[in-house]
């Protein structure tokens, strides 16, 4: 089943229960403190792959399949929401071990697993979590697959959502209307561990509807009408797994356990929990992942067991997994499914097969903590060790050859470089706060990677190695997002139970977990600090402060048109990949600017500004975007991660911080002047009431490692007046970071100057511990010009934890 991704191998060995049996008592975690992360430096570079074009597929714009999209590729073309917060938590009830799915209208949808209440699909409104409708079930054991959506060619600009049970298939519009709802052709066997599906996916070649059980059958059905497409579903060659050695836990713990997770799922006839464990650790079941169908090509990717004797005995268990390339052929009249080609795996394939854009790789994952290239024919590439199981499947990244690969501790980025891989980072996941000398935090999700970074989620507890040498215990669980380039966390956000499916972002870029408590029922009996409640159902983390996610979506789109513009001459079929990505970060900025407009995380100003750039950037060429965009992208991020060179320089400079620590409103204040600076031409600014946007930045340790301290964008508007050689800009509300006002005077040398003043700035730190130099610049949006102080030591007039002064010179 779905839940064996992550899960496999985390729960095992009498040992182990009996360490942690009198392991009770540890102090709750809280999860550390991040500011509201800087843009990140991630950029593409060079050619990508180039994807398939499919209209019914659609784009990466959002979460639509298990993994993604139908190459299992856990990534998505917009950006996330670089700072978010939870907030609803919907459909407690049941667990979902497959992960939730979204329409073009932000709509949810998942399939329960082994529900109380008979359904077989719910849908979820994204704003609040209310339940929109819900598909019956017949009364079988339904889930553990999850549904998936395709753009109707029929209603373009709707959706049509598809679920794919054992026994049942159906599809149903998003207004909950059926389409069509037909049998598979599949018999129930009664085992509820048999009886599942542990992917759908779709077969553009075929316009077909593939279901995968985990006992290794596959049937094709016509997306249309639902109609048969094989004269018999395929029969994976393979066997069941070894039963194992157990799971190792007493009746006691089992008990509790079992009434704990009880509460969420009915248990069908003949099944029991003890089984239920048994088979999340592979044993005794037959296909354990989803599967990926290669849209280039239609080759389809499933990861199961090998067959009986490949292992040396025919004895009706495989000790081997394999990897099977699955082909849809006309044969004898009919079409049937044919196994192109496979690899076998000592102990099995630990993840899901992940596809590269084009097809020409599939990334696949052993026993034992090795990440594995295969070609399109199953031969081997290169394998890499990641230092430890991987869990669940890689996130293969459209650029730059990049692979996200999540084992049971670590974060790991892995660069494909064609005929070998190597390691890039690894993650530093240090996000929660504990004082229990078992505990630590580990990564507890496969990764799943957007325009603006990877998206996570860790948990604190034992990890792997503390307690066990095979189980990670969380006691709690949260949701962040990791820098492509650096490895470091950019934002995180604490919540509480675990998801053993996948990412799933929707196209707000928002994440929603779907939780599937089953590690954390095993520490509650266990480790008291895992005291609190299950929790299952979905739990939504909304984006916070809206002006980031239309700054992460706005930048990435500019980086993506200055490099698609570059490489379009040699690579022009992946420039015109770019531009489809260009158009859904475009869409995603104007979605997200109203919102941020209303919730007055942007100004009207600044937005007017962004919104007239976008409108004529989605019309123009790929050539004319690589420079509108990245102007749009410096109004509402003008400040380079570094100080800028060359800047224009002043004979005298002044600068003021303070702050009152807690005060309510915030009255924190920064002032700056530059005097008898070099020459300039006022008139070199433009018309700031027009087309002048204008930025300022503070950073503190300019030298060593420059942080921004500070960033305020003001847009051009008709706040600036202009009068001979000087404008200035006012504001009563301080909407742009606190400013209240901006003189720039230009002319000849020694007679030029800039003055500003802001209040309410709320700096990121605390108290001020300052560390010099200091540097505060005015950039121009639109030419690159700056005007630059630079403060040292001698400087510094006053340092204390609520002020900072320094003139130069003194």
């Amino acid at each position: 089943m779905p839940i064996l991704r992550t899960t496999r191998l985390l729960l095992s060995t009498v040992a182990a229960c009996l360490l942690l049996e009198g392991a009770a008592g540890a102090a709750a975690p809280s999860v550390k403190s991040f500011d509201l992360p800087d843009r990140t430096q991630w950029k593409p570079e060079g050619c990508r792959p180039t994807p398939a074009n499919d209209p019914i597929l659609g784009t990466r714009s959002r979460w639509r399949f298990m993994h993604s999209d139908s190459a299992a590729s856990d990534e998505v073309s917009i950006a996330l929401a670089p700072a978010f917060e939870p907030t609803w938590h919907a459909e407690n009830d049941f667990v979902i071990p497959a992960g939730v799915v979204f329409d073009q209208q932000g709509n949810l949808y998942f399939a329960p697993f082994w529900p109380h209440e008979d359904l077989a699909l719910i849908s979820l409104d994204p704003d609040t979590g209310a339940r929109r409708w819900a598909i019956p079930g017949t009364g079988a054991p339904t889930g553990a697959t999850t549904p998936f959506t395709l753009d109707d060619p029929e209603h373009p600009g709707q959706d049509i959502v598809y679920v794919a049970l054992k026994d049942r298939a159906f599809a149903v519009r998003t207004d909950g209307t059926i389409v069509w709802d037909v049998p598979t052709g599949l018999a129930l066997t009664g085992n509820g561990n048999r009886d599942s599906t542990t992917g759908a996916n779709y077969l553009p070649q075929r316009d077909a509807v593939v279901g995968l059980t985990t006992s290794g059958e596959m049937y094709l059905l016509d997306r249309a009408t639902g109609a048969q497409l094989l004269a018999q579903p395929l029969s994976l060659p393979g066997t069941l797994s070894p039963l194992g050695p157990g799971l190792g836990l007493t009746d006691a713990m089992v008990a509790q356990v079992e009434a704990d997770v009880g509460q969420f799922i009915k248990y069908p006839p003949g099944s029991t929990f003890r089984g239920f464990l048994a088979a999340l650790l592979g044993n005794g079941i037959e296909v354990s992942n989803s599967f990926a169908i290669d849209p280039n090509s239609g080759r389809m990717w499933v990861a199961a067991t090998a067959p009986d004797d490949a292992d040396g005995a025919a004895d009706g268990v495989s000790n081997l997994g394999a990897i099977y390339g699955i082909d849809a052929v006309e044969k004898d009249g009919s079409l049937q499914l044919q196994i192109a080609c496979r690899r076998d795996f000592e102990g099995g394939s630990a993840t899901t097969p992940t596809l590269s854009a084009d097809g020409s790789r599939v990334y696949v994952a052993d026993n034992v903590g090795n990440v594995i290239a295969l070609d399109s024919n199953c031969g081997d590439v290169w394998s890499i060790a990641v230092g430890g199981q991987v869990t669940g499947s890689v996130s293969a990244s459209s650029d730059k050859g990049e692979i996200y690969v999540s084992t049971q501790d670590d974060l790991v980025k892995v660069v494909d470089q064609g005929a070998s891989a190597s390691i890039a980072w690894v993650a530093d996941l240090d996000v929660y706060n504990h004082g229990d000398p078992l505990f630590d935090t580990f990564n507890s999700q496969i990764a799943g990677t957007a325009a603006n970074g990877v998206a996570f989620m860790a948990a604190v507890g034992a990890p792997v190695g503390t307690i066990s040498p095979t189980a990670a215990l969380p006691v709690k669980v949260g949701y962040g997002v990791v820098d492509r380039e650096t490895g470091k966390v950019r934002y995180f956000a604490d919540g509480l139970d675990e998801s053993v499916a996948v990412m799933n972002i929707g196209p707000d870029g928002a994440y929603y977990n779907a939780n599937f408590p089953v590690r954390r029922s095993i520490s509650r009996v266990l480790l008291a600090a895992a005291s609190a409640p299950l929790e299952g159902g979905v739990r939504k983390f909304q984006p916070k402060r809206l002006d980031l996610l239309v700054r992460d979506a706005l930048c990435a789109a500019a980086d993506r048109a200055v490099n698609a513009a570059a490489q379009a001459p040699t690579c022009s079929e992946g420039a015109a990949a770019d531009s489809v990505q260009i158009g859904d970060l475009l869409a995603q900025v104007e979605a997200a600017g109203p919102e941020a407009l209303a919730a007055g995380d942007l100004t009207a100003a600044k937005w007017t500004r962004v919104a007239a750039l976008v409108a004529g950037a989605e019309t123009a060429t790929l050539a004319d975007q690589a420079t509108l965009l990245p102007r749009a992208c410096a109004v509402v991020a003008p400040c380079d991660p570094a100080p800028r060179s060359g800047c224009k320089a002043a004979a005298s400079s002044k600068v003021a911080i303070s702050r009152k620590i807690d005060a309510v409103p915030n009255a924190d204040k920064f002032s700056w002047s530059w005097s008898k600076g070099d020459a300039f031409d006022a008139a070199s600014l433009g018309d700031p009431s027009n087309d002048a946007d204008l930025g300022v930045c503070v950073y503190a340790d300019a030298d060593a490692s420059p942080r921004l301290l500070y960033e305020a964008a003001v847009p051009a508007s008709s706040s600036w007046a202009v009068k001979d050689s000087s404008a200035s800009w006012k504001s009563t509300l301080g909407e742009e970071h606190g400013l209240s006002g901006l003189k720039v005077k230009g002319g000849e040398a020694a007679k030029t100057s800039i003055k500003l003043k802001a209040a309410g700035v709320t700096w990121p730190q605390k108290t001020f511990a300052v560390k010099v130099p200091l540097v505060v610049q005015m950039v121009d949006a639109e030419t690159g010009e700056c005007w630059s102080s630079r403060f040292e030591t001698v400087d510094v007039d006053q340092t204390t934890a609520t002020s900072f002064k320094a003139s130069d010179p003194q």
